[in-house]
């Protein structure tokens, strides 16, 4: 028998991984941390945990004896020093495969909503106002469109499978990925800088040292004059102050994101109108919540299996 908890999420009081853990004969205490020393606190006897926003460090690890394995709730692993505790022998993960069709939804969404202008048409007309055509910034078509992926994984895929129906050129940088995933796919691997030249670029990226701030002044020189920019993965994948130029500039018509680097109101990029963002929700729907917490307890089922629990 295994000792889990649940350091910190914002859903539920672990009903669903209480289910599948105590099938397996393990234990779960669930609490809501804030500190470093709550994560001591709390973590001190866990076998295993189970985290979503608490960041994990090795040092902390260090205070935490029987720590054998970590699940994130959610695909990235940002907040946890990964290669510092897997050094220590502790197995790491994230939930990857959970939401893939809801955040390919929510890019194609952000794509449209751009290229139509549908924020700012929709605030106007709220607004009493009746606009012509003429005071509308955007209405485009996404038909026909080039689309440059950046990045290539489970959920760019599903964008271009999605886009395929719009008939859109879409190409792929991933250095990564053997070239017959793009010919399945149906789309065209390119290099970087020709992905960067599309007329829409989506990013698709995990972030880590060679991708934080990979649109910067640099990159965005490369786009074309007018590009749309849209971004679901992380906000740190975009330098703020390089994007604010190019959009002053005009050289990006807009952003459209569910992902800003810092989050929240404070962020002055919400409040233009060339910027349209969602407030880190591409991931949701009912049923991909139910799924991230039940393959959360899974893969912690099958850490401990693994380390002789």
């Amino acid at each position: 028998m295994a000792r889990v908890t649940i350091l910190d999420c914002d859903f539920g009081n672990g009903e669903i991984e209480r289910e599948i853990l105590e099938q397996h004969g393990h234990t779960l205490t669930v609490s809501n941390v804030a500190t470093d020393r709550e994560i001591v606190d709390f973590g001190r006897e866990a076998d295993g945990l189970l985290i979503q926003y608490a960041p994990l460090t090795a040092a902390l690890a260090d205070e935490l004896p029987n720590l054998r394995a970590v699940v994130r709730y959610g695909v990235g692993v940002d907040n946890l020093q990964v290669d510092l505790l897997q050094a220590k022998g502790i197995a790491v993960s994230g939930v990857t495969d959970y939401c893939t069709d809801e955040v390919a939804d929510h890019c194609v969404a952000l794509m449209l909503s751009a290229l139509r202008s549908i924020p700012e048409s929709s605030r106007k007309t709220r607004a009493g106002e009746w606009p012509a055509v003429s005071a509308i910034s955007n209405l485009l078509t996404l038909s026909g469109k080039s689309v440059g992926l950046v990045g290539f994984g489970r959920i760019a895929q599903e964008v271009a499978r999605r886009l395929s129906g719009f008939r859109c050129d879409v190409m792929a940088y991933d250095p990564y990925l053997p070239e017959e995933i793009f010919g399945l796919a149906g789309v065209k691997a390119v290099s970087l800088d020709d992905a960067l030249g599309a007329e829409i670029v989506s990013l698709h990226l995990p972030l880590a040292g060679e991708t934080r701030n990979i649109i910067a002044a640099d990159n965005i020189s490369k786009m074309r004059r007018g590009a749309f920019l849209v971004n679901v993965s992380r906000g740190g994948l975009v330098d703020g102050v390089a994007l604010a130029d190019a959009l002053d500039r005009g050289h990006i018509a807009c952003l459209a994101a569910d992902v800003l680097e810092p989050e929240g109101p404070g962020n002055s990029l919400v409040f233009r109108d060339d910027v349209i963002i969602t407030p880190h929700v591409g991931y949701y729907s009912p049923e991909s919540l139910a799924r991230l917490r039940r393959r959360a307890a899974e893969k912690m089922v099958d850490f401990l299996s693994r380390r002789g629990s």
